[in-house]
């Protein structure tokens, strides 16, 4: 059976523009068997992981044929442990046709994601501690024909997003869940504004939940992934070289070479949003009535602008500039044929130009929005 697939690697040590040059093969109409890492170099810093995740989703919706994932595991529950302590393992899993073993015979899905099941059931329950063990969490929204945990996780009540207080709340117990005697993300309160970042979270998973979960004509798709990941890295300059890769973008070059020789290792908070969605872009096209995919976008960000009619919409994008302006961190977000990438330096405005937007060969499936915030200080206190 295995010789009738083509074998895709994914390695550990991937950069943004060789999984943008990946994603383009993968949708080929090839019948392609998908080796994933157990895990990424620095758990995927920098926006790594989402990109990663926006290819999974990508190749799931577009590639015609079985998707299958050949894993390095063996055929135990506890072979997955590392693949299911990760958002992009958990996407995996949860969403291929298959999963095959090292030898490549076909794993039960019970079995693949049997660790994923106990963190997933952690998040429901509101265990924080006992889902992830390090300056790493994540909450996966996962919606497919046989499983459906879209709403029972956390910052949900029923089917909405909870209020911005309650959200609030949410956010700090996860921060200061103890893990292994210390606090999640120990110092970051001395480092960032927590109102800041739960306002922001707050923001990108509303704006999610309503593009992220409908095709263009507006029905709810059967099957999609969402998540909100956190994690706070230490980063090394041989980390930025391989996040650039061979082929970076103006932008990539412009963050590596003003935190390159700042100091052997940089401190980030890293945010990351992703859904499987049809594009906000997209969605907002019948509104503006444009089909130029640059305007819709511009007009997205335009403070209180929004495809809904209600009053209170609109501010989501804003908000999300001026905190990320004001902590002068990296912003990167792909949806569609469309790529935004920049670093918000003391001379900048927090504002998206129309020189900022990036036309793609590729159109990409969803949406994925990754921040970085420099803990500027960590390593002194």
């Amino acid at each position: 059976m295995s010789d009738k697939f083509v074998t895709f690697s994914i390695k550990k040590n991937e950069s943004l523009s060789s999984i943008e040059a990946k994603t383009k093969k993968l949708i080929l109409d090839k019948k392609y068997k998908v080796r994933l890492s157990a895990s990424l170099d620095t758990r995927g810093s920098l926006g790594i992981e989402v990109a990663l995740i926006q290819l999974i989703g990508t190749w799931l919706t577009l590639n015609k044929y079985k998707k299958v994932f050949h894993s390095y595991q063996e055929s135990l529950p506890e072979s997955f442990h590392n693949l299911c302590s990760t958002i992009y393992g958990i996407a995996a899993l949860s969403m291929i046709e298959e999963v095959w073993d090292k030898t490549g015979e076909k794993l039960p899905r019970g079995l693949v994601l049997d660790e994923a099941k106990k963190t997933i059931e952690n998040l429901r329950k509101g265990e924080f501690s006992q889902s992830f063990t390090s300056r790493y969490f994540g909450v996966p929204y996962i919606k497919t024909l046989r499983y459906d945990k879209e709403f029972e996780m956390p910052f949900y009540n029923a089917n909405k997003v909870i209020e911005s207080a309650a959200f609030h709340r949410v956010v700090e117990k996860i921060l200061d869940e103890n893990i292994n005697g210390f606090s999640r993300f120990e110092s970051l309160k001395t480092m960032i504004e927590i109102k800041d970042l739960s306002d922001l979270l707050w923001e990108l998973l509303k704006n999610t939940h309503d593009h992220g979960r409908h095709n263009p004509i507006g029905n709810i798709i059967p099957q999609n992934f969402r998540s909100i990941i956190i994690q706070q890295q230490d980063i090394t300059n041989a980390y930025l070289n391989s996040w650039c890769g061979e082929n970076p973008s103006a932008a990539q070059l412009k963050f590596k070479n003003y935190w390159y020789d700042r100091a052997k290792k940089h401190y980030f908070l890293d945010l990351s949003i992703i859904d499987f969605g049809a594009g906000f872009v997209e969605l907002a096209q019948h509104k503006t009535r444009s089909k130029d995919n640059i305007d819709v976008f511009m007009k997205c960000f335009e403070k209180g602008w929004s495809r809904f009619d209600e009053k209170s919409r609109g501010s989501g994008l804003t908000k999300a500039l001026n905190c990320i302006h004001k902590y002068k961190g990296w912003l990167r977000i792909r949806t569609g044929n469309l790529l935004v990438e920049k670093t918000f330096s003391e001379n900048d405005l927090p504002e998206i130009k129309r020189e900022d937007i990036q036309v793609m060969d590729l159109s990409v499936v969803g949406t994925s929005v990754h921040i970085s915030l420099p803990l500027q200080g960590y390593n002194n206190k």
